[in-house]
């Protein structure tokens, strides 16, 4: 990992329009990899594909800040069925403080004035279609979140050709554990609780009504609290939160993503229909 998504966010994502220079990341990247250059590096981080909070509004800037940095990436998108991101998204969100409703969420008051979510930002033909015209079609693999939970040997062995990694490093590779999980998602009971206390608590950029102005550090205490209040909260009550939430995810995009999808259908190596798709 020669940047994961921390030092991203602040070389890559963060410097303003007209300020970003790619000899601070090259020379990042010569200190990082000074000890073993025999290794490929990776370079990591979903926001790259866009602001996911905001709508992707900075995903075009964002590839050309890639490109004008990395003549030779290969790129390996990951991508996911779009109710499941939208459930994912909002999770996140509300993590990050924002008080929205589900309903508020996918249909913003006024986003011209403010960069909120969009569906196109999960029109994923877009961006497939981009990074390949931008780095060629051969140095793009997309690849679905879906099979990583359905046959991860499948997933890895994929990025494994795609990579081309040394024979002498695939099976270590392929032997990874992924019977364990990396950052679970939250009952939307426990959002539920965390939506009302950003509301009335957490004065930040998507709310500044509220009693106590957001810190950094508020945000990973935030998350940590919600971790550890999932462990407690009732169940009971939760299936009929998810239930709700499931509805109003359908009602507000059925049929919005499946003349994308249809399209990127073309673009990728895979049939979608068989990852529930829309189509």
């Amino acid at each position: 990992p020669a940047m994961g998504p921390l030092p991203v966010q602040r070389q890559i994502i963060d410097p303003a329009p007209f300020f970003y220079d790619p000899s601070n990341i090259n020379q990042f990247l010569v200190e990082q990899l000074a000890d073993d250059r025999s290794l490929i590096p990776v370079i990591s981080s979903e926001m790259l594909s866009g602001n996911m909070r905001h709508g992707g509004y900075n995903a075009d800037e964002l590839a050309h800040r890639l490109h004008t940095t990395f003549p030779e990436p290969r790129i390996l998108c990951v991508i996911r069925e779009q109710k499941s991101m939208i459930r994912s998204l909002y999770s996140e969100v509300i993590k990050w403080g924002m008080p929205h409703s589900i309903e508020n969420f996918l249909v913003p008051n006024r986003p011209r004035l403010a960069s909120q979510y969009r569906h196109e930002y999960l029109q994923y033909d877009g961006l497939v279609s981009h990074y390949q015209s931008s780095f060629g079609q051969e140095n793009v693999l997309v690849i679905p979140y879906e099979l990583f939970l359905m046959n991860p040997r499948s997933f890895l062995e994929r990025l494994i050709n795609f990579i081309q990694l040394p024979e002498i490093f695939r099976e270590r590779c392929l032997q990874v554990n992924h019977s364990s999980v990396s950052n679970a998602g939250f009952s939307m009971t426990n959002l539920t609780v965390q939506r009302w206390i950003n509301y009335w608590l957490v004065s930040n950029p998507y709310n500044y009504s509220a009693l106590f102005r957001e810190k950094e550090k508020d945000v990973w205490e935030r998350a940590e609290a919600m971790v550890s209040r999932e462990k407690w909260l009732p169940g009971a009550f939760n299936n009929y939160l998810e239930r709700k939430l499931a509805r109003t995810i359908e009602k507000e995009v059925s049929n919005v993503f499946r003349e994308s999808n249809n399209r990127l259908q073309k673009l990728i190596d895979f049939d979608l229909a068989d990852y529930n798709y829309d189509l």
